[in-house]
C-alpha cells in the first residue's frame, strides 16, 4: 500500500497526541529519562552529591515536555 506524502504526514500528525500520551504513561520513559539525565549531569558537572543529582534530575525532567500537535 502506497500513501501520498500528504496522507502520510496527515496520519503522522493525527497520531502524535496519542503517541505522546502513550510514552508519558510508560514507565520505561521515566526510567530512560532518569538514567539519561543523571548521566548528562555527571558529564557536565562531574561527581556530585547523589541527593542533589536526583533533585536536579527531577527538576530537569519536569521542564522537558513533548509539544503536541
Amino acid at each position: 500500500m502506497t500513501l501520498s506524502d500528504k496522507s502520510f504526514q496527515n496520519i503522522a500528525s493525527a497520531l502524535v497526541p496519542d503517541v505522546i500520551t502513550y510514552i508519558e504513561q510508560d514507565e520505561r520513559y521515566v526510567t530512560f529519562m532518569t538514567e539519561v539525565i543523571t548521566d548528562a549531569l555527571g558529564s557536565f558537572l562531574g561527581n556530585m552529591d547523589e541527593d542533589l543529582k536526583c533533585e536536579l534530575s527531577v527538576a530537569i525532567m519536569d521542564k522537558i515536555c513533548f509539544v503536541r500537535g
